[in-house]
């Protein structure tokens, strides 16, 4: 209701032809720039990022690189190697108020996809980079001897989103960029 109010009939206009622009495709907008999205909207999603307290707006950008989906316990671990945050479940709770996460047992989910996506794209690419970089490290650090197939998948793709985001930056401290595209 929030974006309906705020949108103008321009904005309709833009939204009805991004839509049209991906067929009948899910409204995911998992392929579209944060950017090509109406200015109002996007405006309204990053005021409401604003809002957030620095620890809710920190977990919110983990949970965007971790992906749409994830354990909690991801969460809880990334916010404590990457920050030394340990207050996730508060902030976490808080982010579940505010409708933009649910949680579903020992998961959490983003409810719009779109926020998802705000809240990624404005990351920098070196925050990125790092991120997913970290990620895969720590996956793959943590794994026995016999890794699962869905957790293999998972350390692949960070490695391969920290490859492509470190080959468009100059440099990214902490990274050394051959052995990540290798």
């Amino acid at each position: 209701n929030r974006v309906n109010d705020a949108l103008d009939g321009g904005d309709l206009e833009e939204l009805a032809g991004l839509v049209a622009k991906r067929g009948l495709a899910p409204l995911t907008w998992a392929d579209t720039d944060p950017e090509d999205l109406p200015a109002t909207l996007r405006g309204i999603i990053a005021a409401r990022l604003d809002e957030l307290d620095a620890g809710e707006r920190s977990l919110l950008e983990d949970a965007s690189v971790l992906g749409r989906t994830g354990a909690v316990e991801a969460l809880v671990t990334l916010a404590h190697e990457m920050r030394g945050s340990d207050d996730v479940l508060a902030d976490l709770n808080r982010l579940v108020e505010k409708d933009l996460l649910d949680l579903d047992g020992t998961r959490y989910r983003f409810r719009s996809d779109l926020v998802r996506d705000v809240v990624y794209g404005r990351l920098t690419k070196t925050t990125r980079a790092l991120q997913h970089f970290g990620i895969a490290q720590y996956l793959e650090k943590s794994q026995g001897p016999m890794v699962r197939n869905s957790v293999a998948v998972a350390i692949a793709e960070h490695y391969r989103a920290a490859a492509q985001l470190s080959a468009e930056v100059a440099l990214v401290p902490g990274i050394d960029r051959v052995d990540v595209v290798s």
